[in-house]
């Protein structure tokens, strides 16, 4: 698995010109979970996704020569922050998800960085990170805050 991907899956610094791939893959992906939560208005969430989205602090995922998703970090005082992480649905359930976040997770533990993350509870992506280490340290009605520790 892990040589499949080394060689097609790489990375490129997200730009001011990726907000709609990333908008697109987003709302596919985050919409049918939380509208559980709260009313999805499409051109409310939109708007501000606009003002959220934090190209500076991304990458966008690339599967040979198509831009298959993105992720958000970015570092508090106490942690990692990944704040973002999306798969665009034709590359979901291949393992590139769980490829990427173990090559993160091997940097952040050779670094002795904690990370964290919010994720909605209703999310299966909250499977994925508990297997990279993840623990909910926190809940909320519709969110778990999840902390990882260097190993």
């Amino acid at each position: 698995m892990g040589t499949t991907f080394a060689t097609s899956v790489t990375l490129r610094p997200a730009r001011a010109e990726d907000l709609n791939f990333a908008w697109s893959i987003y709302a596919e992906g985050i919409q049918p979970f939380a509208s559980a939560y709260y009313h999805w208005d499409e051109k409310d969430q939109a708007a501000r996704f606009a003002r959220i989205y934090d190209w500076r602090h991304s990458a966008i995922v690339q599967c040979g020569s198509d831009d298959a998703g993105w992720f958000t970090i970015t570092r508090t005082e106490r942690a990692i922050w990944l704040q973002q992480f999306f798969m665009s649905v034709e590359f979901r359930d291949l393992g590139i998800g769980s490829y990427l976040l173990e090559r993160l997770c091997e940097e952040w533990d050779e670094a002795r960085e904690t990370a964290s993350l919010m994720v909605l509870r209703n999310n299966p992506a909250r499977h994925l990170y508990a297997r990279f280490g993840f623990r909910t340290i926190r809940r909320n009605d519709s969110c778990d805050f999840m902390l990882r520790r260097p190993r």
